[in-house]
């Protein structure tokens, strides 16, 4: 924004020509200014997200004595304790279970 009340004062005075180059230095410089702007949304986004995906996840160590059980139950039985659908469980077990394959496939 400072770079146009710039190149507003420059013609408004009228004693100076701008030359091409110094046009297109100004357009450079405008240029990187919003490219800086983007790339500084794109992270403080990022760091939002991480935190709002910290806030779910634990350490299965850390995890209570019944979210230790819920390993050895069924999917109706993990439905009827969350007030879920079945399949919703299952649709989740699936996705965990990809992800993670992934990630070993990943670090072999």
């Amino acid at each position: 924004m400072k770079y146009f009340v710039y190149i507003v004062l420059l013609w408004q005075k009228g004693s100076e020509i701008m030359r091409t180059s110094s046009f297109e230095h100004i357009v450079r410089l405008q240029f990187n200014s919003l490219m800086m702007i983007v790339i500084k949304g794109t992270l403080s986004s990022h760091r939002r997200q991480i935190a709002r995906r910290s806030k779910h996840e634990a350490l299965f160590c850390e995890l209570p004595e019944m979210k230790q059980i819920e390993h050895g139950m069924n999917d109706r039985e993990i439905s009827e304790l969350y007030h879920v659908l079945r399949s919703a469980i299952n649709s989740r077990r699936d996705r965990g279970l990809k992800k993670l394959q992934k990630l070993l496939n990943e670090r072999k």
